[in-house]
């Protein structure tokens, strides 16, 4: 799976005396969407908001995720490593310890961490990360979701494929033929920043599309705007994209145009072959693949246009541009690597087996137990550096939420030990 992911941190605004506010954050995820389609990383795709976002935040030109959905998603709610998580490659359950098919109970979601501090935490679009009798994300920390359990399905149709949790929240309801779920998603996003605004908390919500991963469906209007941008073929458009991607700076002008990629199809009609130039298809094979593309297109721009409906409504509550409250360091993004490695891990970071973990790090408390996360961030804390947990210690103003893996003793890091937090975050290694 090739992820996109933006964060977003907000904060409200704070007079000089009042202690920092703890900033509102906004995890943002795409599915198979490539390296080149937004606009801002050199596609012709029209994606004003996440353009927008980059121009007054920063684009990665070097970001890796786990090759493949579910072990992608794992680490980036855990900070593990996919198979310490539990997730190596899908939901199978093989039976060894890194290949069970759902973060295990002896890790801890970034969800649960933030609402251990008191944050609202909300889920929409794809959980992928289990099944009917796994852990679903309310179980994990987040206290509202809508969306897929599982990893695909119509985006036409809502049941039974979209599931409304806790059981017994009230579902929206749409009229005959309104319901797509990219739009949906959108709408129960907004609902849920409501529900925060209404219990007076900062809030958590990771904004996780199904788009534009397969099937490819589209509302009407959007695949006709797409209708005749891709009948040019493949080559002119990947030589469009790497000549805008090296007026943006993003790749060296002396990089050339990555080689076409040889393909495998599925094993029941198997053919191994290297994509050919455009020209030499034939007519019909070339209108069937620009009609394809027009609908994933059309997909990338529905999801962006409801990326904008919730800045729209950020920005409505004042809760989005009000940059006069964060430190220095709030207002850039850091990227940590952490120079050690967990103690239950060998040296080349792959889990050792259950029995060699101590009493602590062992599946002892069951979800739902109140002293789980705090004794759970102990095990974890030095290893949660590694993806999400490690962006939250790139926000000073949030040390409430922040277990300090150096002093892993008995007490959540309040605000009056910010500075004792920082300290112990200078022995990661940072690369601004």
């Amino acid at each position: 799976m090739h992820a996109a992911t933006v964060l977003l941190a907000f904060s409200a605004l704070a007079s000089a005396a009042d202690p920092p506010a703890r900033p509102n954050i906004l995890l943002i995820q795409a599915d198979d969407l490539g390296f080149s389609d937004l606009g801002c990383y050199g596609g012709e795709i029209a994606t004003p908001n996440l353009d927008a976002l980059a121009k007054n935040g920063l684009r990665f030109r070097q970001f890796y995720n786990c090759a493949r959905c579910c072990p992608t998603r794992a680490s980036l709610i855990t900070g593990l490593y996919p198979h310490q998580a539990g997730v190596g490659e899908m939901n199978a359950d093989t039976g060894q310890p890194g290949y069970r098919g759902f973060p295990q109970p002896n890790t801890v979601t970034i969800a649960e961490v933030l609402k251990a501090a008191g944050y609202h935490t909300s889920i929409v679009g794809k959980w992928h990360l289990g099944g009917p009798k796994r852990p679903a994300p309310t179980d994990r920390g987040f206290d509202e979701f809508y969306g897929m359990i599982g990893g695909f399905n119509s985006c036409f149709q809502e049941d039974p494929f979209y599931t409304r949790l806790p059981t017994g929240r009230t579902k929206r309801e749409y009229a005959k033929d309104a319901f797509y779920s990219t739009d949906v998603f959108g709408d129960y996003a907004l609902d849920f920043l409501a529900l925060a605004r209404k219990e007076k908390k900062p809030f958590f919500q990771y904004f996780a599309f199904n788009a534009p991963h397969f099937p490819l469906q589209a509302r009407p209007d959007d695949i006709k705007k797409n209708a005749d941008s891709y009948a040019i073929g493949w080559d002119k458009v990947r030589g469009a994209r790497h000549q805008k991607q090296i007026d943006l700076g993003l790749v060296r002008k002396a990089t050339p145009v990555s080689p076409r990629s040889p393909y495998t199809t599925r094993s029941d009609f198997l053919r191994i072959a290297e994509n050919p130039e455009w020209d030499t298809l034939e007519t019909d094979l070339r209108a069937d693949l620009a009609r394809r593309m027009a609908l994933y297109a059309a997909m990338v721009e529905c999801m962006d246009r409801n990326i904008g409906r919730v800045i729209d409504d950020l920005r409505k509550h004042g809760e989005f541009d009000n940059r006069g409250a964060r430190s220095a360091a709030a207002r850039r993004m850091i990227r940590l690597k952490w120079s050690g490695r967990p103690r239950w891990c060998s040296r080349d970071r792959s889990p050792r087996t259950h029995s060699t973990r101590t009493k602590s790090q062992r599946n002892r408390l069951a979800p739902g137990d109140p002293t789980r996360v705090t004794r759970l961030l102990i095990a974890q804390s030095k290893s949660a550096v590694q993806s999400a947990s490690c962006l939250m210690t790139a926000m000073p103003n949030l040390p409430s939420a922040i277990y300090s893996w150096t002093k892993l003793k008995k007490s959540w890091v309040t605000d009056a030990g910010a500075a004792a937090l920082r300290k112990s975050i200078s022995k990661v290694k940072v690369d601004r």
